[in-house]
């Protein structure tokens, strides 16, 4: 395998999905010459080439002109695609964005961030933190920054924080230093046959972190200035709590921040706003509040501002003791410096995190109802999701267009998504978008039109007839929530023509 952080030529295929998107910034990032193509997409390509990177939308099989040293596919392209044929032929190496993830953290100390939701928003948050305090990171990062001039890129990072996607068992095949697991619940019947199964893969990543972080102790102690392994995870995720404890008490009070719910005191105000959490260890002291971005869910910032702390107060030289045995570190005996630097740190950077596209981002307003764009795409997700977008109208009402991404999800969580519909003040439902998936249009639209019953909503046979439904189901003053994955982004063109990106209120 070719070294990622040894600049070459890459050409991309399948460039705008997000995996293949955030691995060729990266790329460009560490020095990279980056071309490719994809036949969807127009838009996050145009956003791709204002970074600098050479891509083209192209449904021809067009490749490249010059040679590149490495060919980037996306898993959805098949053998048999021109691109891959060609480098077959002429010798290329040929990599997916998974197979140079896995390089990467081999050769930089990496943070993953594992679990069934808010991955991107997490990991956003956390690279963001870490930089506003001196730190060197680069993200792998499948949400977009709002922001054309976001880059998680980094020339040189010292440091990796990288989405680790359960997906096809894709995270065990990375070699993480250190984890976040935000929760688990079942996902991706398409590759595991249950929750137990699931589970499973979860229990093994945590027993990977274990296995690393049982090689790093030595003599029952850590030198000051190293960072130990770490672990943390949600105490209010039944599954998230048994794959970590799966490992035994050891990691999850040793080498493991542990969760927040009972080693950071963890708490939400009731309006979202803030989180209020003691800094790794509740001996020091009084609770802090900390403001949470408007796009931002506060369980995202609770983990950030959790693996910041942790993993500052290890490489930043905050503790007091040089030398700590680890039988002192699981009693708890453990003095740290002042708060005050992390806390203004945090604070600052908390107030200047990068938005991130379709995750809870405002795009305007429509007819007066505010108009939210998110990914939400499982039940759980939803159902926060209609929380936070209740407070985001005037009404304390939220509507929702969703658009069910896998035939195998909504036939896998059905009764669970159909719940989550039901809590909204009105819904819609698209055709399921098959991802990966060979089905015809009627299939897509049949199961649909069974959701919708179910949930008691509207089914739509296409997005042109979302502003007719728009119009006639909701009210000024609503919250109207455009759910889900696959083309559904295009419903902000829709609502707001030819006006590109994140929207202010236009008054239409």
């Amino acid at each position: 395998m070719l070294d990622p952080f040894t600049p070459g030529r890459v050409f991309c295929v399948g460039t705008a999905g997000s995996g293949v998107r955030a691995m060729a910034e990266l790329l460009h990032g560490f020095g990279w010459t980056v071309a490719g193509t994809d036949r969807g997409k127009p838009d996050v390509l145009a956003r791709m080439r204002a970074k600098g990177l050479a891509v083209t939308h192209d449904s021809g099989g067009r490749s490249w002109d010059e040679r590149p040293d490495l060919l980037l596919y996306s898993p959805a392209v098949p053998s048999t695609d021109g691109a891959r044929q060609r480098a077959a032929a002429e010798g290329v190496p040929q990599a997916t964005h998974i197979d140079l993830l896995a390089e990467l953290t081999k050769r930089r100390e990496t943070i993953a961030v594992a679990g069934t939701h808010g991955k991107s928003s997490t990991a956003a948050l956390l690279v963001h933190l870490l930089r506003c305090s001196g730190r060197r990171v680069a993200g792998f990062v499948g949400a977009e920054p709002v922001d054309p001039n976001y880059s998680f890129a980094d020339p040189d990072p010292e440091l990796l924080v990288v989405e680790a996607c359960e997906w096809n068992r894709h995270f065990l095949r990375l070699s993480p230093t250190h984890a976040v697991m935000t929760g688990v619940e079942f996902d991706h019947p398409d590759s595991y046959r249950d929750a137990a199964e699931l589970e499973a893969a979860f229990e093994e990543f945590c027993r990977e972190i274990h296995s690393r972080a049982v090689q790093f102790w030595q003599e029952d102690c850590f030198a000051f200035g190293e960072a130990p392994r770490f672990l943390l995870y949600s105490n209010d995720s039944p599954g998230a709590r048994r794959a970590a404890k799966s490992c035994g008490e050891t990691l999850v009070r040793g080498e493991a921040y542990g969760d927040y719910g009972e080693a950071g005191g963890y708490e939400p105000a009731p309006d979202g706003s803030a989180v209020t959490m003691r800094l790794f260890l509740p001996e020091q002291g009084e609770p802090l509040r900390f403001p949470v971005p408007q796009h931002s869910h506060p369980d995202n910032v609770g983990f950030a501002i959790a693996a910041a702390d942790y993993f500052l107060r290890r490489t930043d030289g905050l503790w007091r003791h040089h030398l700590v045995s680890t039988r002192d570190f699981l009693r708890g005996d453990v003095s740290a410096a002042t708060n005050g630097d992390l806390v203004d740190r945090f604070t600052a950077a908390l107030r200047s995190a990068p938005a991130l596209r379709r995750r809870f981002e405002t795009l305007g307003d429509w007819h007066g109802r505010t108009v939210i764009d998110d990914y939400a795409h499982h039940p759980t997700a939803l159902r926060e999701t209609r929380a936070k977008a209740q407070r985001a109208g005037t009404s304390g009402r939220a509507a929702v267009l969703f658009q069910p991404h896998q035939l195998a999800r909504t036939e896998g969580l059905f009764m669970k998504f159909a719940g989550a519909l039901s809590g909204y003040a009105a819904a819609a439902v698209l055709p399921v978008f098959p991802a990966r998936e060979t089905a015809s249009g009627e299939q897509c639209a049949a199961l649909s039109r069974r959701l919708a019953e179910a949930a008691g909503a509207t089914f739509l046979p296409d997005l042109d007839a979302l502003p007719r439904w728009a119009d006639d189901s909701t009210r000024p003053g609503d919250a109207l929530v455009l759910a889900g994955a696959g083309d559904i982004d295009r419903a902000r063109d829709l609502l707001f023509p030819g006006v590109p990106g994140a929207r202010p209120s236009p008054g239409t």
